[in-house]
């Protein structure tokens, strides 16, 4: 989605064509472009916090004591 430049001017249209399933689909689960934005940040966020939470399990910080 990214490629389509300000998320502002991406409809819900462009969301379902990008994702390869119907309109009908996306409103049925997502209110609003903004509910279906926050879930999206929301999952992307977490997954990015499990990614660093792994690494720092791996990290020996005793070379920094």
């Amino acid at each position: 989605m990214l490629e389509l430049g300000d998320v502002r001017k991406v409809t819900m249209r462009d969301i379902a064509k990008g994702a390869g399933v119907g309109l009908g689909l996306i409103n049925y689960h997502f209110q609003s472009k903004e509910e279906l934005m926050r879930l999206a940040i929301r999952v992307f966020m977490n997954r990015v916090i499990g990614c660093f939470g792994s690494a720092i399990l791996t990290v020996n910080f005793s070379s920094c004591l």
